[in-house]
């Protein structure tokens, strides 16, 4: 009787313990679900504290943005996701998870947008106000507020980390006003309507989360808890975390580009090529930023390469349609972009056109005189010596040559490596 309670007692423990195990491994099966849901970075705690800012604004709305047309803002919606490269990702006010992001998307109150490393991703308010996140950057919009002096509204975008940059246009025919806020309510920047210009920036979140300001066109103010100042174009500041203004800094004035020039066609005949870059700078900087891109907004960038000099050579491109532009940088602070350059590399493997007269192929005489045409660009070879070309591709070859059969070569090599040849059986008898 005894041994029966036993087995009995052992079979139940043997239930529970498994029941215990399902539902350990249900457990940990779901966190894992959920790891891989939600994006790596700022946690979801930490957007729904990018909120607390905003008290005695409407709450987030539960209804679905009306996605309206393709490439214009819907009613109800702030901005448009006007530029995805790579992983992007996005979250409403009203969903729990992250969702992959795509171009042409609306924007609402209270929505995320977060990209990863190599991504970027723009979002454009209207047609004169539009900004970028680098890569690593996370922002939350928020809702529209009306101005009625102004007849226009007002829209925030609070950078969580990593870099925001663009412009904000200040006529009264924009009928949105943007304000930037950095990562609390410390600091905020709002374009200087008294400049007449766009407003163009760059708004960085530090590790120490404090934020640095730069204004590279028009002017703007920066607004915390200590105060306000103007930030004028190739100026800096950065604000601590509690609202501290540092020191006013210089920027490095933008570079003026060189080469290679807008609309420059680069031959090649292998697979890949080197391309050398060079600009002058007004004045001198500490270092310098090339970045290479296969798009004129520059978020399918190919290299983004530091420089002690205003010279860099980058190797390893293919064929293809690119822009470039180039910044310096000065006691750590970005400078104002250059002008936007594009260039095309093309590859070529068509020999260059060669036509050579040749003499008899019996000839009594030493000397043979040999003319012909090719590519002004390209080098002409026989008997082992380069032959002069000129600038229409004439060229003129004199050979001696020994008694006896002769197999004369002519060869052209034009700029890029490709090369043509033309031969001949020559019998010299004298």
């Amino acid at each position: 009787m005894s041994g029966q309670r036993v087995k009995f007692v052992l079979a139940r423990g043997g239930e529970v313990l498994l029941a215990v195990v399902l539902v350990l491994v249900f457990f940990f099966s779901f966190m894992g679900l959920l790891s891989l849901t939600f994006p790596e970075g700022t946690s979801l705690t930490d957007l729904m504290r990018s909120g607390q800012p905003v008290a005695g604004l409407p709450q987030p709305s539960a209804r679905r943005l009306d996605l309206g047309q393709p490439g214009e803002i819907a009613p109800g919606a702030i901005a448009l996701l006007s530029g995805v490269h790579r992983e992007v990702k996005d979250k409403p006010s009203d969903a729990i998870t992250w969702s992959d992001s795509r171009p042409g998307q609306k924007l609402g109150d209270y929505h995320s947008v977060q990209t990863f490393e190599r991504s970027r991703a723009t979002i454009r308010f209207s047609e004169s106000t539009e900004m970028s996140l680098d890569e690593n950057s996370l922002v939350v919009l928020r809702k529209s507020e009306s101005l009625p002096s102004e007849n226009r509204k007002r829209a925030s975008l609070i950078v969580l980390g990593g870099t925001l940059q663009g412009r904000i246009a200040v006529g009264r025919g924009d009928g949105t006003v943007v304000e930037i806020q950095a990562a609390t309510e410390a600091a905020r920047l709002r374009a200087e309507a008294s400049s007449g210009n766009a407003a163009q920036f760059a708004v960085t979140v530090n590790d120490n989360h404090s934020s640095t300001f730069s204004v590279f066109g028009g002017s703007a103010q920066v607004v915390s808890a200590q105060g306000a100042i103007v930030v004028a174009p190739n100026q800096s500041v950065t604000v601590s975390a509690g609202g501290a203004f540092g020191p006013v800094l210089p920027l490095p004035p933008a570079p003026q580009p060189i080469a290679p020039q807008n609309g420059a066609r680069q031959l090649y005949r292998s697979s890949r090529t080197r391309v050398q870059f060079q600009w002058a700078a007004p004045e001198p900087a500490e270092a310098y930023v090339l970045t290479v891109a296969r798009d004129p907004a520059f978020l399918d960038q190919v290299a983004s390469e530091g420089a002690a000099e205003p010279a860099f050579t980058l190797g390893n491109l293919r064929a293809g349609r690119y822009y470039w532009r180039v910044h310096g940088v000065r006691a750590g602070l970005d400078g104002p972009e250059s002008p936007t350059r594009e260039f095309a590399i093309i590859q070529d493997r068509r020999p260059p056109a060669l036509t050579v007269r040749f003499p008899d192929r019996i000839i009594d005489r030493e000397e043979v005189v040999l003319r012909g045409t090719t590519v002004p660009s390209a080098k002409i070879f026989a008997g082992g010596e380069e032959a002069a070309v000129d600038d229409t591709g004439r060229f003129t070859v004199r050979l001696n040559l020994k008694r006896g059969v002769n197999v004369v070569v002519v060869e052209a090599v034009d700029e890029i490596g490709n090369v043509s040849y033309r031969s001949s059986i020559i019998n010299a008898n004298y």
